[in-house]
């Protein structure tokens, strides 16, 4: 039965790792064709019409570049303008799909691009494309009859259906990246500052076979494998041609046994090792690029792990820095004296504002439990409700210059005062006189604009707009591309000048005409330093060439319309995967779990059909979930059971659940749950309970920096109530110290403890009737009941960063955390009113075959109610 618990909870888990993640509840509709789904909203039908008219043409494009042809039908989603989130996800589970958002239309500088859903449409497709390739007859025959499943099917060996999941991210996301950028729409291998970004990792010796492979925790983390990951591929095409590029993943998708050949699938494909293929690049970088000049890190004012939006307010410059684990700060450079002002800060790590006195950073987050949102967010993490779905350029005198993102799905759109201006490809700035200056992207071509007037234009797709220095003729200063890099340029009488020979400035404010304050990237992060300009330099602005031939030419100009059905979650229910599982234990024989999933493709619901069987025990069960408008979970069991004194014919439970209220950085989430037992009609309990919490999050922490969680519960229970209220606080005090306190008071009236009566103690958290209302302590050895018990815990730990990394072996170690409890029970209704608990462990952060984190917990546990003077436990969880 413990079998049958742990691969259930497993491979729920897995269902849910897209599932239920993206659904706004509106009226969307479903255009279905032979080879593909398109489901969308009535805003987003001209993007959708754009779908149709293009996906059969680029399938027949891409089918003969990568070798194979879907062997089922793509399912697209146009997520609504509920959803701002810059970002897109495609995945092979619960089938072949893409997921759209709306969000990234306001980082043309970033991605290089042209158009938002132009960048989607090929970066996602490509990896519908990696994901899915089955050249192996077992793949092939799992997925006819079973599906898509992300874990092996065991058979004395194990079978992978889709092999390719496994493939290193710096191949997945780097192919991704080299093909955004060959379909006359710019893309990321067109920006020089990631140009330099490469160049400063391989110069700085970060790149090699084993950081490669790995999804490791250092500068620049995950961006290294789309970047330098993107160059990479460029490299090995420029040698083969993108299409044996394109090829390896379905060369490499015949490992349905053993997907972790690469070796093996790089030498058919290339002649050559991947570890060789990686050096080679590395040599030709540093050849190539062999006059790469950074700047000289004389004048440094402050570091940072993340990139830097600078804005000037006030004779001031503000930005923020952060360490991406415990600290965030802002920093005010005063221009007159050239002082920085430095103190810490909750404010997003955007482009800071000042309005009324008060300030704000641009970015994007929750406005509500339904609703994710740009706009300006001040210190408590609440949006300025006039910013609200506005991606802020600038403001001046009352005037508010913005990208639209509900309209900016297909062609980003630059609104003044809530009207709409221009196409925009860039970040826009008034001047002092209230006229506005951007860059729009006409075919291969960077055009500067004041107002609706060229002033000049040069060929390529990367320029960051960066200042307006007031004076006669109103100087622009930019960013663009340097032969190595990026640099900084000025615009002035017509022409263009080039102020600084280093090729890594990729940020900047001006002081003055002959000083600026600049952003770098370099091997370790980005710095801030004031720089002397120059003037005397070479003004040409690099032209970069991808020279990868590609013919395929997207049709932009849809005349035509889209008609589609209204889309009905229960409806459109669809099978995803079967997944058979079978264990033998010597003492306990044979066990057997078989559990399919449905699912609809924007994941409103899902249902879950198992059995499982033993010597002991036969249960049949589903399980539903439904989230569009108020979500519930209804989860129903027949077993059978050889012990007829513990026979239960139907069992299961119906719960509603839903964050009511979600603003800031605060969430209020509600649950009822009734329990229903065929078998026992006496206990059917009934929960209610209320968790209010408060989280303040970095992206590279291991522990919280905070996590404030006040709950409080009521049971039912045939009669009985039982009370529940609990406290728990994770909180950074101190170079990654953090400590952690758990407070609880759980209380039943029942008179007696009979039939599993009162406040459950538990001592194994898989049991599932664990909901909290139960108290589960660790180090005891059985379960019992109680009517009364409390507990006050404390709790201290400190993250280490003792790693190393492995370019063969499928385990490596990130970084860890020493940490020790110490817990105090007291309940009136043992004999031994007082017990308890102390805990020392270490927790390891794992890399498991390059890119999985296993965070690996191993405690010693001392607890007064154990018959052992210490227990030795090791547990695991997997996070994806």
């Amino acid at each position: 039965m413990k079998f049958f618990r742990i691969v259930l909870l497993i491979l729920l888990f897995i269902s849910n790792l897209v599932a239920l993640s993206v659904s706004s509840n509106d009226n969307y509709k479903v255009y279905r064709s032979d080879k593909f789904t398109i489901i969308y909203t009535d805003q987003y039908k001209k993007e959708a019409t754009f779908f149709k008219e293009n996906l059969n043409d680029f399938f027949k494009h891409n089918d003969k570049s990568f070798g194979y042809s879907f062997d089922e039908p793509i399912k697209i989603v146009l997520i609504s303008n509920k959803l701002q989130i810059p970002n897109a996800f495609s995945t092979p589970i619960p089938y072949n799909m893409g997921v759209y958002f709306n969000g990234g239309s306001s980082m043309s500088e970033y991605f290089s691009m042209d158009s938002w859903l132009i960048t989607l449409f090929t970066h996602e497709m490509i990896h519908n494309y990696q994901m899915n390739a089955k050249k192996s007859k077992i793949s092939q025959t799992l997925h006819k009859y079973l599906g898509n499943n992300y874990a092996p099917i065991w058979a004395g060996l194990p079978f992978f259906t889709i092999p390719n999941i496994y493939l290193p991210t710096a191949l997945i996301e780097g192919d991704a990246v080299l093909n955004e950028s060959i379909y006359n729409n710019g893309g990321r291998l067109y920006n020089g500052r990631f140009n330099a970004l490469k160049n400063s990792l391989v110069f700085g010796n970060k790149i090699d076979p084993t950081t490669f492979i790995n999804d490791h925790i250092n500068f620049p983390y995950t961006n290294e494998k789309y970047i330098v990951g993107g160059f990479y591929m460029q490299y090995l095409s420029s040698k083969y041609g993108i299409d044996r590029v394109n090829s390896l993943f379905y060369n490499n998708s015949i490992h349905s046994i053993n997907p972790f050949l690469l070796n093996n699938t790089f030498r058919n494909t290339f002649n050559i090792s991947f570890k060789q293929s990686v050096r080679d690049f590395v040599h030709y970088t540093k050849n190539r690029y062999k006059s790469y000049k950074e700047l000289p890190k004389d004048n440094i004012i402050v570091k940072s792990k993340a990139k830097i939006e600078l804005s000037k307010i006030d004779n001031n410059i503000y930005f923020i820095t952060t360490n991406l684990v415990n600290k965030k700060q802002l920093n005010i450079y005063d221009i007159d004296t050239n002082r920085v002002q430095i103190v810490d800060t909750k404010l997003k790590n955007g482009k800071i504002f000042k309005i009324d006195n008060k300030l704000y950073s641009k970015g994007s987050d929750f406005i509500s439990s339904t609703q994710y949102k740009f706009g300006l967010f001040d210190k408590d993490n609440y949006p300025l409700k006039s910013t609200i779905g506005k991606s802020i350029e600038d403001i001046h005198n009352n005037h508010i210059a913005y990208v639209d993102i509900k309209s900016s799905f297909l062609t980003s759109k630059l609104f003044i005062d809530d009207r709409y201006y221009s196409k925009v490809n860039s970040s826009a700035l008034f001047d002092k006189n209230g006229d506005i200056y951007y860059f729009k992207q006409i075919k291969d071509k960077r055009v500067l604009y004041k107002n609706k007037t060229k002033l000049y234009s040069f060929k390529g797709y990367y320029s960051k707009l960066i200042d307006i220095v007031d004076n006669v003729d109103n100087s622009v200063y930019f960013i663009a591309n340097s032969k190595n890099g990026a640099t900084i340029y000025r615009y002035e009488d017509g022409n263009i000048y080039r102020l600084n020979s280093s090729d890594n400035i990729i940020n900047g404010k001006i002081i003055d005409k002959n000083n600026a304050l600049v952003v770098s990237v370099t091997k370790d992060g980005y710095d801030v330093q004031k720089i002397r300009l120059d003037q005397d330099l070479d003004s040409s602005i690099a032209i970069y060439d991808i020279d990868i031939e590609n013919n395929f030419e997207f049709n932009r100009d849809i005349k035509s319309d889209i008609q589609g059905d209204r889309y009905n979650e229960l409806k459109e229910l669809e099978f995803s995967s079967l997944y058979p599982s079978y264990t033998y234990d010597s003492q306990k024989g044979s066990s057997y779990l078989l559990n399919a999933i449905f699912i609809d493709p924007i994941m409103f619901n899902m249902l879950n059909l198992y059995i499982y069987k033993d010597q002991d025990d036969r249960i049949e069960g589903l399980n539903y979930i439904n989230e569009r408008y108020i979500p519930f979970n209804i989860s129903l069991n027949h077993q059978d059971t050889k012990d007829n004194t513990k026979q239960r014919e139907v069992y299961g439970s119906a719960k509603i659940y839903a964050p009511i209220y979600q603003k800031g950085r605060d969430r209020l989430d509600i649950n009822l749950k009734k329990y229903y037992d065929q078998d026992n009609t006496d206990k059917e309990p009934t929960f209610l309970s209320l968790d209010y919490t408060t989280k303040q999050n970095f992206p590279l922490e291991f522990d919280p920096y905070l996590d404030s969680d006040l709950g409080v519960v009521i049971k039912e229970d045939r009669g009985d109530i039982t009370f529940g209220v609990s406290y728990m606080l994770t909180k950074h005090i101190y170079n990654e110290f953090y400590i952690s306190t758990d407070l609880k008071y759980i209380k039943s009236d029942t008179d007696n403890l009979k039939d599993d009566r009162g406040v459950k103690v538990i001592s194994d958290i898989l049991d599932k009737e664990v909901d909290s209302s139960d108290l589960y302590v660790e180090g005891i050895d059985y379960d019992f009941y109680v009517k009364d018990i409390s507990k006050v815990s404390l709790g201290l730990s400190k993250t280490l960063y003792f790693n190393h990394y492995f370019s063969t072996f499928p385990i490596s170690l990130r970084r860890e955390s020493i940490f020790t409890s110490y817990s105090y029970f007291r309940s009136d209704s043992i004999k031994q009113r007082f017990f308890s608990e102390s805990i020392l462990g270490v927790k390891l952060d794992l890399l498991v075959v390059h890119k999985f984190s296993l965070p690996l917990s191993i405690k010693l546990i001392k607890n007064e109610l154990s018959k052992d003077d210490y227990k030795f436990t090791i547990t695991a969880g997997v996070e994806f």
